[in-house]
Formats: C-alpha cells, structure tokens, sequence
C-alpha cells in the first residue's frame, strides 16, 4: 500500500492560482475581442486660443472676454453612404441661452484649475451638406438636444460668432473648455 504525502499549504494554492490566472487571460481576450462593438467613433480637436489680449470688459468680480475661434467644427459627420442618417445631436452639459433663426447660443460652465467657476458662451450652426438648416433646439437633463429638420450622414455644428468666457476677476491661468457632442439616430434617453 501506498502511502500519499498530504498536499502541502503552499502546492493547494498555487494550483487555485494557476486556474485563476487561465479564467483571468479568458476574460481578458473576451474583452479585447468585444471592445470594438462596443465603443463609438470619437475624434478630439484641441484649438489653442494663445494669451487673449483683447476685448475684456470689467464687470464688478467677473471679466468677459471676447474671442474668435478658427471655425473648426465643433462636431463634425461625414458618413459613407451605408451608414445611418442622424437626426440628433446632443450637446452635453450645456443649457440653451438664445435661439434665432438658423443659430442658437449655448452656455457651459467651466471648472477652473484654482477651484472657481467660470462660463462659456458660444453661438452655433447645424450645417448640412455645408449649407446652415434650421433645427429644432431643446433643452433636457442630458443638455442641449438639437433635432435636424431632414436627417442626413454630412452633418456639422459649426461655431459662427465669438465665443464669450466670463471668469472671476482675479483669475490668471490658463482655461479649459472640453464640448461634447453627440450625433445619434433617435432622441436620447434621460
């Protein structure tokens, strides 16, 4: 008869960790393998603004300062022809100041990097096929929801005025203002 050692502490636990460590590479090329389904096409445009000189008007604990943007889009579509048409953009995080006409102006509040609160303002334009459409523009919990008149697969939202940044005024240092916007196929969900 033969008389097996008992297992020691030490081999118990290696084979666990081995079987740990074979579901941990199957669950981890499951991810790799799905991540692509999942995940939406983003492009980021960073536009430097430089020192801002110009145009600053003194309010009594705030400065508004005026500036010109290049006129890159803020959220630009140009879709192959299989693709589906959107119909809604989705600016996130922003509230609806003004609409008039083809243009409506949107607000955002800015955290500064010393803690204080500052606000952007900017007027915008849906273009399609490069040409301004009117739009229906709302405002919901997500921000601000804009439903195109017609559909299409070439869609930009393009700034057409200066953008106006209000901040404290004793604020020095730099600015970051981070849009996001979303075009999709239906009105989204709150």
């Amino acid at each position: 008869m033969t008389r097996h050692a008992p297992l020691s502490q030490s081999s118990f636990y290696a084979k666990y960790r081995r079987r740990g460590r074979a579901w941990m590479l199957i669950v981890m090329m499951g991810t790799l393998s799905f991540g692509g389904l999942t995940h939406a096409k983003e492009t980021q445009r960073v536009e430097a603004l430089g020192v801002i000189n110009g145009n600053m008007t003194a309010r009594n604990s705030q400065v508004d300062i005026t500036v010109f943007l290049s006129g890159q889009p803020l959220f630009q579509a140009t879709e192959a022809t299989d693709a589906e048409a959107i119909s809604v953009l989705t600016i996130e995080q922003a509230q609806l100041l003004t609409q008039d006409g083809k243009t409506f102006r949107v607000q955002k509040n800015v955290t500064l990097p010393d803690g204080k609160q500052g606000i952007v303002r900017l007027p915008v334009q849906v273009q399609i096929d490069g040409k301004p459409v009117l739009s229906t523009v709302t405002e919901n919990s997500l921000g601000v929801v804009v439903t195109l008149s017609t559909p299409s697969q070439r869609v930009a939202l393009m700034p057409v005025g200066p953008v106006q940044i209000t901040v404290p005024a004793e604020y020095r240092g730099d600015i970051n203002m981070q849009w996001r916007v979303l075009g999709d196929t239906s009105l989204p969900t709150e």
